[in-house]
């Protein structure tokens, strides 16, 4: 699991309320404390290694580390200039989290290193905040209640995939007006953040930054530490097992409500962005997913399903028809940005279909990270403030 500074006891709340001062002006995140977010994607300063298999990750090599920030972001923490740094906070699911890569190696870190700065001289500061599972639903929660408040210059957000997961494990009891009632909004807030308000009735020195940092908010209310599947990934094996042996479908279900709340969600992502100030750009989602994979690539597949797939027996869509889904959704993303006014880069159309770039369905390897780092650079590398 992750592992993460244990709480200082409340016998030092005097010494340390009296740091509190200090830290608010020397603070390495840069946020001014009555900005600090109540809502965190992932708990600060984490810090976790895993030994990935060559197994079952293909081009990957180890030890990888996953590390966070002061305000749960993978990647370095800011600058102490807002105005010497040119800033990207990449949003996603599992393939921008990019877990099982080393710090340095996963493809938002690449971007940076690969950038550089800005034509003005500015240095780049690249954000990961991709987690598995995170669909559009999740990225609207996070420009609702988080980004706003962190000093950005472009959030960039590569999804689809998790978006068609969602529609087809939950087969006819996919719901596309989700987010509009308070029960269903409070279920994705939970599913979207690892750190949340604390008691709105607790006094104020419990509360929020401050009650996390002195310790003091109740044992209900702490983040525990993330519980990873495990360190080698051999969990991946038993569900590309319980694929392997399931029914396929070949024919998609009806994809429409569906693809109009994406299409809502992207609208509202974009929207969002352009009100705080933000460039946003978003990314077509490349997948393995196609027809005609060979015994080699299919092996490695294991999501798709239906229901709980991962926890039991299920039916699984075929690799023509997930590739075929996911499409769907890349073109309604590409739409929707030509309509909303937000820069969209189809990079699913230049990432090659086959295990040199994933080591499953839809996770870069190694290689593949490059390549997407690659990509990506050379798309803001072309356009200001780097380019013309």
């Amino acid at each position: 699991m992750f592992t993460s500074c244990s709480p200082p006891k409340i016998s030092r709340l005097l010494p340390l309320a009296a740091l509190t001062i200090l830290w608010g002006g020397v603070t390495r995140s840069v946020v001014a404390q009555e900005e600090f977010p109540s809502y965190l994607v992932w708990q600060p300063n984490l810090r976790h290694e895993s030994l990935p298999a060559p197994e079952i990750f293909r081009d990957v090599t180890g030890p990888s580390r996953f590390e966070t920030d002061g305000l749960g972001i993978r990647g370095p923490d800011f600058g102490p200039s807002r105005e010497a740094e040119y800033r990207i906070l990449f949003l996603g699911g599992s393939a921008v989290e990019s877990f099982y890569l080393d710090q340095p190696k996963a493809w938002p870190a690449l971007v940076a290193a690969r950038l550089g700065s800005t034509a003005d001289g500015r240095a780049v500061w690249v954000g990961n905040l991709g987690k598995s599972g995170h669909s559009s639903r999740d990225h609207v929660m996070e420009l609702r209640l988080l980004i706003p408040k962190l000093p950005v210059d472009v959030i960039a957000v590569m999804m689809g995939v998790n978006d068609l997961g969602l529609r087809l494990a939950q087969d006819r009891s996919y719901n596309p007006d989700f987010l509009a009632t308070n029960a269903n909004l409070a279920y994705q807030i939970r599913h979207t953040f690892a750190v949340q308000p604390s008691d709105p009735n607790l006094p104020f020195y419990r509360q929020g930054w401050l009650g996390r940092l002195l310790g003091l908010q109740p044992e209900s209310l702490r983040v525990k530490p993330y519980q990873v599947v495990d360190n080698a990934g051999w969990a991946f094996e038993h569900w590309r097992q319980l694929r392997r042996k399931a029914p396929k479908i070949d024919t998609l279900p009806p994809l429409r409500a569906a693809l109009e709340e994406y299409a809502r969600n992207i609208r509202e992502i974009a929207r969002r962005g352009h009100a705080m100030g933000a460039r946003v750009v978003f990314l077509t989602q490349p997948a393995l997913w196609r027809s005609g994979l060979d015994s080699a690539e299919t092996a490695t597949l294991w999501m798709g399903g239906v229901g709980d797939f991962q926890r039991s027996r299920s039916r699984y869509y075929t690799p023509r028809a997930l590739g075929a889904g996911l499409a769907a959704y890349n073109r309604v993303l590409m739409q929707t940005c030509r309509e909303s006014g937000a820069e969209c880069f189809d990079l699913a159309a230049q990432i090659p279909q086959d295990l040199t770039m994933f080591y499953d369905d839809c996770h870069f390897n190694e290689g593949g990270s490059r390549l997407v780092a690659a990509l990506v650079a050379d798309y803001f590398a072309e356009r200001r403030p780097f380019g013309r």
